[in-house]
């Protein structure tokens, strides 16, 4: 029995896609451990001897890896990972065993040969698991002290992070792996999964595979910019249609250049609320070679690993920014044109065609705006590092400050009727013509305008203007402008560029609050038609459920009845500025309700929400019971391998106690798409089987809805 060695060539996927990449790979002077492929029809002792003596004689070592190649296995679709056995550090004397024993693990493969891999085994100091994927800058690694056969089989989470281009050290050669591979295999439909192991001299590739569903990364996310416009929690409707134009918002950068990613939304949705991915903005940044703080400094959060300007990046980029300076240098007119446009604009006159127009006109306004931002990040951070940002802004007025200046004549008409204070301090309008003239003509002007007016379910100022009565007894506050420093007339022109630029901005979104005004006014029309009580209550439903409203369907009281549930949960969370994915969810809570021991948080690996009963179960070889339904099933249970997978398809969702997302059952899970978490500590000992919980996998987290 004579085995190919890798490295040699002429491999096919008969020796399956383990020994044809690592042979490919191998050829292309990465560094991967002396291996052989063996292509067997049987295990039995002849067969087994013969690949023991052909190793002995031609791959001499102290110990071998022997695994797995066979056919079908690691596909672009569907990879198998860990379904079959493999042994690490396997003595000379033991090789025969061994090889029959992954052969024998392939019961299940298709066709009736099965390649097996010998490899030297690599004494590692640390191993792990890396993900390669075309839509991220940086590798995902998990990776542990010694060999990562726990890690991988989802017994130890291990430790994560992604290497970034300041990785040092050992991670900088993992780093270096990581791109090689690309280098030599292309980017891939969803990248690769790699297992390496590291002797502290050499990073050892020992497997490549096609990763068929994408981890969720730990990524940063900026609430700080939504938060200023919209409520917190912003109504369920503006939070469905942000989120749905998520995906569709990061084409504006994509315009300028179509090897960006295509596969991440620039907005979504945690626990209610619309968020900015400042981690794709800023990747954006550096796919460019352009500062990380161009982002930052202009949407809100902050760069947690800034990075500088790449002059060769840069250059190798010049089209694509001399395609976007060309657009930002005709931002001002492109936005005085928008504007323009968006005045002939008319609501649509059914609820169908009104959710429809609302993701259009919010798709629009935040395009737009951000071309004009775009247009402001250079000249803002250069007047804040010249230190003239703020003198000069005091000096000017924007349109929506104007909102402000404009109630100085009501303020003055005030201040000589001190008998309207009680109606004035209660939020009322004094019935007097001289003040009703001005106040009309006030709300002409600005009525469209209003609190987080960019969320349709907040009422405008014309509709609820009782803050801005009471507004006019607080005595005004303006700060007397200084003389220009040497400073800022150096830096006038620059200014007058970027006041520009600012004015045709908020010009736009006074313009688009108008229109937001008339769709506002069509919507509670058509709620009032439908006999929803309150008339706002509309807002309460999804962008889809508003189609669903104009095709007949009725909400039960079931169903509010949930939805206000829904809300209220939301509500209870205190979201920061600035959270990474992953960050736990109970931290945002009351302390006494992070201490009430009925919920875990965990690492997503596939988004939904299940409500269930719990199947809390030690392993594998346990059966769900008998009394308990697969559509409402959570299983519960310390850590998930490949053993599940004849299970997993019976039940609803998953909670796994311990193990990395990573692992080879976290991607049996994302592979199957059952909404699950990982790395939920605790969660064996705080749902007990029967229990009724709600596992919210998007979020990360798993919680109690009623006592056992």
């Amino acid at each position: 029995m004579t085995g190919q060695r890798l490295g040699d060539g002429g491999f096919d996927l008969s020796l399956g896609s383990k020994a044809f990449y690592l042979d490919r790979l191998k050829r292309a002077g990465i560094d991967v451990p002396e291996g052989r492929a063996y292509l067997l029809d049987c295990s039995d002792d002849d067969t087994c001897r013969a690949v023991s003596d052909d190793v002995r004689q031609f791959l001499p070592a102290e110990l071998y890896a022997v695994r797995s190649s066979f056919p079908g296995e690691d596909s672009s679709t569907e990879s198998q990972a860990g379904r079959y056995r493999s042994h690490l550090r396997v003595g000379p004397d033991d090789l025969g065993w061994a090889v029959g024993d992954v052969f024998d693990s392939g019961a299940d493969a298709p066709g009736p040969r099965r390649a097996v891999l010998v490899q030297a085994m690599v004494n590692a100091r640390e191993s792990g698991v890396m993900f390669c994927q075309p839509d991220f800058l940086d590798p995902l690694v998990a990776f542990t002290k010694g060999t990562a056969e726990r890690l991988v089989g989802g017994e130890e989470a291990g430790q994560r992070e992604e290497l970034g281009p300041r990785s040092q050290g050992r991670r900088a050669a993992w780093r270096r792996l990581a791109q090689r591979v690309v280098e030599a295999l292309g980017p891939g439909d969803l990248g690769w999964d790699l297992e390496w192991a590291d002797d502290a001299t050499t990073a050892w590739l020992v497997q490549a595979r096609p990763i068929t569903r994408s981890p969720w990364r730990d990524e940063l996310f900026s609430y700080a910019n939504i938060r200023e416009i919209m409520p917190d929690p912003p109504s369920v409707f503006m939070a469905s249609v942000v989120e749905s134009a998520g995906a569709e918002l990061y084409q504006y950068y994509r315009h300028f250049d179509p090897s960006l990613p295509n596969g991440r939304p620039l907005i979504e949705l945690m626990l209610g609320r619309p968020l900015f991915n400042i981690s794709l903005l800023t990747e954006t940044m550096r796919h460019w070679g352009l500062p990380t703080r161009l982002v930052t400094d202009q949407i809100g959060g902050a760069d947690i690993a800034e990075v500088g300007l790449n002059p060769l990046t840069v250059l190798s980029k010049t089209p694509v920014l001399v395609r976007q300076a060309l657009s930002q240098f005709r931002a001002v007119a492109t936005g005085l044109n928008a504007t323009r446009e968006l005045k002939t604009w008319q609501p649509a006159t059914d609820l169908e065609g009104l959710a429809d127009q609302t993701r259009s006109l919010f798709l629009h306004l935040v395009t737009v705006m951000l071309d004009l931002t775009a247009a402001l990040a250079v000249p803002l951070t250069l007047l804040r590092r010249l230190g003239t940002l703020e003198e000069h802004s005091r000096r000017h007025q924007t349109p929506t400050g104007r909102m402000l200046t404009a109630l100085e004549p009501l303020r003055d008409l005030v201040a000589d009727h001190p008998e309207w204070e009680e109606a004035l301090s209660a939020g009322e309008c004094p019935h007097k013509e001289d003040f009703l003239a001005l106040w009309r003509a006030y709300l002409e002007e600005f009525g469209h305008r209003g609190f987080f007016e960019s969320d349709l379910s907040e009422p405008r100022f014309a509709e609820e203007p009782s803050a801005i009565l009471r507004s006019l007894l607080l005595p005004t506050h303006s700060l007397a402008s200084a003389p220009l420093s040497l400073a800022g007339k150096l830096s006038w022109p620059l200014w007058i560029y970027t006041r520009r630029l600012i004015d045709v901005r908020e010009g736009w979104r006074d313009t688009a609050m108008k229109i937001y005004q008339q769709v506002r006014g069509q919507a509670l029309t058509h709620s009032t038609k439908l006999g929803l009580s309150p008339s706002n209550r509309l807002f309460d439903c999804t962008a889809q459920e508003w189609h669903d409203l104009a095709n007949g369907w009725l909400p039960t009281v079931d169903f509010w009845r949930q939805r206000e549930a829904e809300i209220a949960e939301s509500r209870r969370y205190h979201f920061p500025d600035l959270l990474r994915r992953f960050y736990p969810r109970a931290l945002m809570l009351s302390p006494e309700l992070q201490k009430s021991g009925k919920r875990v948080d965990g690492m997503c690996l596939c988004s939904g929400t299940v409500e269930g009963v719990v199947w809390l179960a030690q392993d594998a070889r346990q059966s769900p019971p008998k009394d308990l339904e697969g559509q409402t099933t959570v299983l519960v249970t310390r850590t998930i391998d490949p053993g599940w997978l004849f299970s997993l398809p019976r039940v609803a969702g998953v909670v796994v106690e311990l193990g990395g997302d990573l692992s080879h059952g976290s991607i049996v899970l994302r592979e199957l798409g059952i909404p699950a978490i990982t790395n939920a500590t605790g969660a064996t000992s705080i749902f007990a089987h029967g229990d009724r919980i709600r596992l919210v996998a998007k979020e990360g987290y798993a919680q109690k809805l009623v006592d056992s």
